[in-house]
């Protein structure tokens, strides 16, 4: 009797973690061709780029790296003949499609602790939420390229 107890609850323990760590439920986002524009003395702003692909819709709703005070998504706009900046709370990753964070949409780096020198990387986090509310943290080492890279 005391095995069929165990047997029960393993086999409850496994059916819960497959369910918990089925593909409906988790996503998987994959971040491409990351870059950040290099900065001069005293500039404490900075860009980061890169394509983002996520085989669910998902968001990207925030992203955090040591490198600066705070890490905005940003968006551009042209209102007449202006582009104009402003922070959005979130851009859409539609499912199996690449998003591109390099024109319209990109990382604002706030704040730099130091200027983003060619040649080296920063880590940046990025959180990607599900509708269902699954959330999911993407790491990376974003490589600085030449303050001319466009």
């Amino acid at each position: 009797m005391k095995h069929h107890s165990i047997h029960t609850t393993l086999s409850a323990i496994l059916l819960s973690s497959t369910i918990l760590l089925s593909p409906s439920v988790c996503a998987k986002t994959v971040a491409s061709d990351a870059w950040a524009r290099a900065t001069v003395a005293g500039q404490n702003m900075g860009g980061a780029f890169m394509t983002l692909t996520s085989d669910r819709n998902a968001k990207l709703v925030s992203a955090f790296s040591p490198a600066s005070q705070e890490v905005q998504l940003h968006s551009m706009v042209m209102e007449g003949e202006r582009m104009v900046m402003q922070q959005v709370r979130s851009i859409d990753l539609p499912a199996n499609t690449a998003v591109a964070l390099t024109g319209q949409y990109h990382l604002m780096l706030m704040g730099l602790k130091s200027p983003l020198t060619e040649g080296t990387s920063i880590p940046v986090t990025l959180t990607i939420k599900l509708a269902s509310g699954y959330t999911e943290k993407l790491s990376l080492q974003v490589p600085v390229k030449a303050l001319s890279t466009r």
